[in-house]
Parts: C-alpha cells; structure tokens; sequence
C-alpha cells in the first residue's frame, strides 16, 4: 500500500485533535494471504510517517472476517 502525501496529513491532523493512539480499519474486498503480515507493514509505515506515533491496524477480509469482540468495537 502506498501512502500519499494527504493520506499521511489525514493522519496526523486527526492524531492531534484525538490525541493518543491511531486505530485504523482497513475492509479489503478479496482474499489476502497474509493479514497479519499487511496490518504489520502497514502500522510501521504509518508509525514512522507520524514521527514513532503508536499505530493499531486492524484488517478484514474475504478470509478473516472481524471478530466478535472487533464488531463489537465498531
């Protein structure tokens, strides 16, 4: 996945009205073969984009489903 410039200012605009954390919920339309693999690269592209901010990804696909307590969450 590549993160844009507006993507990345989306992010850190939105961490410093919040504060704490970055939860982000990806919802991907095929299969994938590795989602903790994904949700991996992907929270340390963002972590370092945002200067080291903690990031939680979160992935549901064709194949991994949310879980019962990430439904509840939403």
């Amino acid at each position: 996945m590549h993160l844009t410039d507006d993507l990345i200012q989306t992010f850190r605009q939105s961490a410093r009205q919040i504060g704490g954390d970055l939860d982000l919920m990806l919802e991907l339309p095929a299969q994938v073969d590795n989602p903790a693999l994904i949700a991996a690269q992907l929270t340390a592209r963002v972590s370092h984009a945002m200067h080291g901010r903690r990031v939680d990804v979160v992935i549901s696909a064709q194949n991994k489903p949310f879980t019962t307590i990430q439904n509840i969450n939403l």
